[in-house]
């Protein structure tokens, strides 16, 4: 259901240039509107099958270790881009299941574009 003005603002990211964009537009709005920032990253990694149960558990202390890292420089590029009240979502999913499922919890989508269209650039 769309609510106006919106009280949650989710923003997928990678990383890239075209997030750096919508995070500044993001945090544009909530400036205005007010509410709040919530920054999607989402990344899987699948496991080989044949992988021993050693082999799986190296797998999920990394994985973890990984999740870690990943929140810590999500939190430094959302200051970077001028936002610093940000909820962080690192999640192990495709980008494309964590978008539609975090969306269904958000009120407004901002997501960079590496289109012609668009914020302005």
């Amino acid at each position: 259901m769309w609510k106006y003005p919106p009280s949650t603002i989710l923003v997928p990211v990678d990383f890239g240039d075209a997030s750096a964009q919508a995070l500044r537009v993001a945090e544009s709005l909530r400036a205005r509107l007010g509410g709040r920032i919530r920054l999607l990253y989402a990344e899987t990694i699948e496991t080989p099958p044949y992988f021993t149960h050693e082999q799986l558990a190296t797998i999920e202390r990394e994985r973890k270790a990984a999740r870690a890292q990943a929140k810590q420089f999500a939190n430094r590029f959302a200051v970077r881009n001028g936002v610093t009240a940000a909820e962080i979502l690192v999640v192990d999913r495709t980008a494309e299941e964590a978008i539609v499922e975090e969306a269904a919890r958000a009120d407004l989508v901002v997501m960079g574009t590496h289109g012609r269209r668009g914020a302005r650039r």
